[in-house]
């Protein structure tokens, strides 16, 4: 199995941790760059949904406090 290609952030951590693979032998385990990059890989998809869960409940809220205005009453026609 080949290994996929590295975005530049990825390319950034391996030589990262090469300078502490050059400093400590065996400083996490022969896996720790592989469960580090996982790591990265899922929380940089988690943090893209929970960015948008948080900007959608930001538009709902700003709706419901254009409908029943800051004080929380509900907003009333000005009568002419």
């Amino acid at each position: 199995m080949t290994e996929p290609e590295l975005t530049p952030p990825e390319q950034r951590l391996h030589d990262l941790l090469a300078d502490v693979r050059d400093r400590e032998p065996d400083p996490g385990g022969p896996g720790l760059e592989d469960q580090i990059m996982r790591t990265a890989r899922w929380q940089y998809v988690a943090r893209g949904t929970l960015r948008a869960v948080g900007d959608l409940s930001a538009v709902v809220a700003m709706g419901l406090r254009l409908l029943v205005g800051p004080d929380g009453e509900p907003r009333r026609e000005p009568r002419s």
